[in-house]
């Protein structure tokens, strides 16, 4: 566990946050978080509040699993990358030439179809998120997903044309999980926690919701403050990574020291420049990042939304800085982005509306905030 801070002139700062979050937690009415703060290169503030479970009184510790959503895709970039450097695979390779048991549904676009552009959202696929099912209702495939067999908005096809805009599809991201099952002949989770999480030493992060459920795994809980099921995601590379303040630290670090060469870890340089690239000005991602470049900064960042859970990491690679924030609430979100953007002030300055805008990082007021969320969930 980390817990030797580095201390110097920015300790008021780490201060100010920590006497903040608790009436933040009020404001919006969120039962708990985990929050670290790295600067250069070494962790100078993590802190737990409140609890994972309120009805025990439970409180949130270092060893609290959260489950983080999206946050997932950016591992599961990870795990491509990983077969990039072996060789197995290439960015530009239509996903179609390694997929084995299940197939996309005929179209003249099938061949521009790329892994490169699935990572990136420009590959015209259609499905953006997931709702997620209840333990114990029903066993749900990668094929039945991807088919949409019990769901059809969650069957994933091509909707546009590839490569000319930007359609954020975590359906794609399903399909790069059995991408690499079919090439690997091996189960996602298993792969990930062999080739990415454990080399990293995230030691208490799985994809599989049973590793998790008998450790000390959060609830996540609702807008009215009620305990909400932890919804399984067959999806994993899009939305079903579980982990701990802790385990985001150490990929925080490894992520810093490899874009820095100075890690001997999972990636290589080359890799995370390649992550860490815009496909042009107008489409902000990168390889399972969103990217934002400001006057003085780059920005790379990515952020987590699933029922019960809200999340957000970002790094500052010109400074070496970093940030991750979970929280096991729906309200968690605009928590999140007022520390976030109290911290990019700091760290750059002036940020403008534009880029406050671009970041999505303005405050909402909480009914809009709801009310955008339910359209999300029934469209």
């Amino acid at each position: 566990m980390l817990t030797n801070f580095k201390r110097d002139a920015n300790e008021e700062f780490y201060k100010y946050i920590n006497d903040l979050v608790p009436s933040l937690m009020k404001k919006y009415s969120v039962p708990g978080l985990a929050i670290a703060f790295i600067d250069h290169k070494e962790v100078f503030f993590k802190k737990v509040y409140g609890f994972s479970d309120k009805a025990n009184k439970k409180q949130i510790d270092y060893n609290t699993i959260f489950q983080v959503a999206s946050i997932s895709k950016t591992f599961t970039a990870w795990g491509i990358m990983k077969l990039v450097q072996e060789g197995k695979i290439s960015l530009d390779d239509p996903v179609g030439k390694h997929l084995l048991s299940w197939k996309l549904p005929q179209s003249k676009y099938n061949e521009a179809v790329t892994i490169r552009r699935i990572l990136n959202h420009t590959a015209g696929l259609s499905t953006h998120g997931y709702k997620g099912y209840q333990p114990n209702k029903r066993n749900i495939s990668l094929k039945d997903s991807l088919d949409g067999t019990f769901n059809k908005k969650s069957s994933v096809r091509i909707i546009a044309e590839p490569g000319k805009s930007v359609k954020y599809s975590g359906g794609g991201y399903t399909v790069l999980q059995l991408l690499m099952e079919d090439l690997l002949k091996m189960d996602f989770s298993e792969y990930m926690k062999k080739e990415i999480l454990m080399p990293i030493g995230m030691k208490d992060s799985s994809f599989e919701y049973k590793e998790c459920v008998n450790k000390d795994l959060s609830k996540g809980y609702g807008y009215f403050g009620n305990a909400l099921p932890n919804y399984i995601y067959t999806e994993k590379a899009a939305a079903g990574l579980y982990t701990t303040i802790d385990d985001m630290v150490e990929f925080m670090l490894e992520t810093l020291n490899t874009n820095d060469n100075g890690s001997n870890g999972v990636l290589n340089n080359e890799s995370i420049s390649s992550m860490w690239t815009r496909v042009n000005r107008e489409v902000p991602y990168g390889l399972g990042y969103h990217l934002i470049k400001m006057p003085k900064e780059r920005i790379v960042l990515n952020y987590g939304v699933n029922r019960g859970w809200r999340s957000r990491f970002i790094i500052l690679p010109n400074t070496n800085n970093a940030m991750v924030v979970l929280t096991n609430s729906n309200t968690g979100n605009n928590l999140i982005k007022e520390i976030a953007l109290k911290w990019l002030q700091w760290k750059i300055g002036d940020v403008s509306e534009f880029y406050k805008r671009e970041l999505n990082l303005t405050p909402l007021n909480k009914f809009t905030d709801l009310l955008n969320t339910c359209i999300e969930y029934l469209s």
